[in-house]
């Protein structure tokens, strides 16, 4: 991609009457009330509404962010989550209902889910089915568009599921258990077929959000000091994290725990390089990031606005993002760099 011009990341300007929302996609834990300092056990959208403003002067170099399109949800879709498949179409998901959108975001087919069967997460294969990842047990279901199950592969193991993705042709997952005594978190590849294919990644430390497109895996601690890993294959690659000074400003101090109500969301690959988003919580402030293929923070920025980005396109400078007015759009962008 080349070297980076540094500088702030800029979103597009809107006038008065072309305002939108944009909505923060954080994640709480939903087995108990969320309290300061417990794991991220299971994963629960918050959309959050927002008017993004804050121009930035014209000397600065930028990302500017193009809207292509948008999705309107149903007024009763319950939105759980959202992958891009390696064809630039778009799989969004509730616990029962999955509905496929096409590159314009216009709905092309919907499916009911099976009785009993709740998507935790979902992909769209090669070959037009759907992969389905529930978690009690954690398993990998193969459906038809007609609603038909054609298989269902169990993961069998006694450790429970913290978060997965889809990768494009399979699942990366993060698990959590007990072993020797001890709690410990594995970073897995999953492959369905008569078994399913494990591959072990990693032994993680920290509770992370996963980002994963192609053989490229990005895992972001949610906790301080918000570290992202990078594995490419089975190969650990570069490890970055947002700079000290930055975390002082916000009154966050590095390996602290939680950090109060801070929290690292997914980090996504931007082409070679890596985006970052970090959100208070208790109000409407996000620290956004981009380091480059070398892991330096090359531009940043600090706003009054929840907002956050669920997936980046694989060879195409694409982000899909979630906001919300009176309801929940998926949204379609093209990102790229501007010179000041």
């Amino acid at each position: 991609m080349g070297e980076w011009p540094r500088g702030e990341i800029r979103f597009p300007e809107r006038s008065p009457a072309d305002r939108v929302s944009w909505a923060l996609v954080a994640w709480r834990e939903q087995t108990r009330p969320a309290a300061r300092g417990a794991s991220v056990r299971a994963l629960l959208c918050v959309l959050v509404s927002v008017l993004c403003e804050s121009p930035l002067t014209a000397q600065q170099p930028s990302i500017d962010l193009v809207e292509q399109a948008r999705w309107l949800a149903p007024e009763a879709f319950r939105l759980r989550g959202v992958s891009l498949a390696i064809g630039g179409e778009v799989l969004v998901w509730s616990p029962d209902e999955i509905i496929l959108l096409n590159r314009g975001l216009d709905s092309m087919r919907a499916m009911a889910l099976p009785e009993k069967l709740s998507a935790n997460a979902a992909g769209l294969r090669a070959d037009g089915l759907i992969e389905v990842l529930s978690i009690e047990p954690i398993a990998v279901h193969l459906l038809d568009w007609e609603g038909h199950l054609l298989s269902a592969d169990t993961f069998a193991s006694t450790h429970h599921l913290v978060h997965g993705v889809w990768s494009g042709s399979d699942w990366v997952v993060l698990v959590e258990g007990i072993s020797a005594g001890a709690l410990e978190r594995r970073l897995l590849r999953l492959e369905s077929g008569e078994d399913i294919r494990m591959t072990e990644l990693a032994s993680v430390d920290a509770v992370g959000m996963l980002a994963a497109r192609d053989d490229r895996v990005l895992v972001a601690e949610t906790s301080s000091p918000f570290r992202v890993r990078v594995w490419e294959g089975d190969r650990f690659v570069q490890a970055v994290e947002p700079p000290a000074p930055l975390l002082d400003s916000l009154g966050i101090k590095p390996g602290e725990g939680r950090s109060g109500n801070w929290v690292s969301l997914a980090a996504l690959p931007l082409g070679s390089d890596i985006l970052q988003t970090l959100a208070d919580l208790t109000s409407d402030r996000r620290l956004i990031l981009v380091f480059d293929e070398v892991g330096s923070l090359v531009g940043h920025r600090l706003l009054e606005a929840p907002l956050g980005f669920v997936a980046s396109g694989s060879g195409e400078q694409v982000l899909i993002a979630v906001r919300r007015l009176n309801r929940v759009e998926v949204v379609r962008y093209e990102w790229r760099w501007r010179a000041p």
